[in-house]
Order: C-alpha cells, then structure tokens, then sequence
C-alpha cells in the first residue's frame, strides 16, 4: 500500500503485533477504547468503527474485533473474557459446562474500515475444534483451526471471497502450539489480508481514476523532463496495478 494515514484503534500488544506483521511497521494507532455493544460480532463491530470514526474526527479509521462461538453463546462468551482470565478461570472448562455437545466453534475475526465515503468489513470465520488445554481467558491455547470462510461487505455489497477452505493444520495442534505458524492459522491473519488486498486495489482505482480525469495533453517529446518523469511513474504504478484486476 502506498502511505497509510488510517488511524488503527487498538491498545492491545498482541493486536497491535498481529496488524504491523501484515499492514507494515508504520501504521498509526491510538488506544480509544470505545464503548463496546454486547451483540452478534458484526453488529459489534459496527457500532465500534462508527465510535472510533466519530473520536478520530471522522478520519479514516479502522479497527478489529475477535470472537469465539456460535451464535449468542460467541456474544456471551466476549463478556466473560476479561473476568474470567482475572479471576483464575479457564474458557476450555466454561465452553464445557456451557455446550458440552459442541464439537466445533466459530473463531472469528472482523477488520473494519470506515471513512466519510465508505465502511468495508472484512470477516474471516475460523471453524475450530477445542482441545483440553488450560487457557485462562484466552482463546488460542485451545483453539485448533480446521476450515475458514472469508466474507468482505463494502458498502453493505456482500462477497464471498473465500468458503469452508481447509487450513493447513496436520498436526491438529491449537493456535498457541504452533506459534511459527500464527500467520497461517489465526483469523485475523486471514481478515488483515483480505483488508490489506482491497486496500491496494483501491488505491490503484483511485490512480486510475486521476489519470482519466487528467489525461497528458502533449506527447511525451514535447514534455520538460521532469513531467517525462512524471509520466513515466504513472504509467510504471497504472502497470504495477494491472494484476490485481486479472
């Protein structure tokens, strides 16, 4: 991506590590901490990029929300995290009494952008298993990765990127036991990237989008040499792009 001045809402380490790991070293955070909704992960996530962007000034924002379940349980658990993680309780043993004939949960990770033009949502669903593994208030001690679908929602258009495709977990170990491998088998991982791809075909429209509107009235024989380098660029950026669309 070209300079990114999109204000990324997190104060959590791990968080933070995970986006400049996909997003690049530089990216600009501010620890908000909104109010947060109790509800179904989108809607969650919703109401808290709308927060964000209205504390940043209504600049371009964006931000990411985790969650583990299925259906209301995934929104009754995100309220138990933080107590039970302070208080020497353990997720696997309350996922346990809770539904103890679920054999698989969604692991789910939303990344939303929003600026005065548009609000992308990028959502990965992790399909996992649970091993017996004291966790605390964590998820990724117990959380084994076995298919993901990808969904993207730009402007309420809704696409399927990607559905029920296998992850690369033989070993069928949690997230925690292969931490050489977070990248390939944490949802945000999977969430970031897509955020990340849409961002740069973004730019390259609005590159596009320029060069339409302010086409090169002289050939480039008759251009002052710095203007010839100008267009050089343009034309070396418009190409760089063209893969995306292929």
């Amino acid at each position: 991506m070209s300079q990114d001045i999109t204000i990324y809402a997190t104060g959590n380490g791990v968080k933070l590590d995970d986006l400049k790991a996909v997003l690049g070293q530089d990216i600009i955070n501010q620890d908000l901490k909104p109010t947060e909704i109790q509800a179904k992960p989108i809607r969650a996530t919703e109401d808290k990029v709308r927060r964000c962007f209205e504390a940043v000034g209504r600049a371009d924002v964006c931000c990411e929300e985790t969650s583990f379940g299925t259906g209301e349980l995934a929104t009754f658990i995100k309220q138990i995290v933080d107590t039970c993680e302070q208080n020497g309780g353990d997720l696997h043993n309350v996922w346990k009494a809770v539904a103890p004939r679920l054999t698989e949960f969604d692991y789910t990770s939303i990344v939303a952008f929003k600026n005065a033009q548009i609000e992308a949502f990028f959502e990965c669903t992790m399909k996992c298993t649970i091993c017996p593994r004291s966790a605390g208030g964590k998820i990724d001690p117990f959380a084994v990765p076995i298919q993901y679908t990808l969904v993207q929602t730009v402007n309420g258009v809704r696409t399927v990127l990607e559905e029920n495709v296998p992850v690369d977990n033989p070993a069928q170990l949690s997230i925690a036991q292969q931490p050489k491998k977070r990248d390939q088998l944490h949802p945000r991982y999977f969430s970031l990237r897509a955020y990340k791809e849409w961002r740069t075909k973004q730019a390259c429209l609005e590159v596009h989008h320029i060069a339409k509107e302010k086409p090169m009235q002289r050939m480039s024989q008759e251009m002052s040499a710095p203007l010839q380098r100008t267009n050089t660029y343009t034309s070396m950026h418009l190409a760089s792009c063209d893969g995306l669309y292929s």
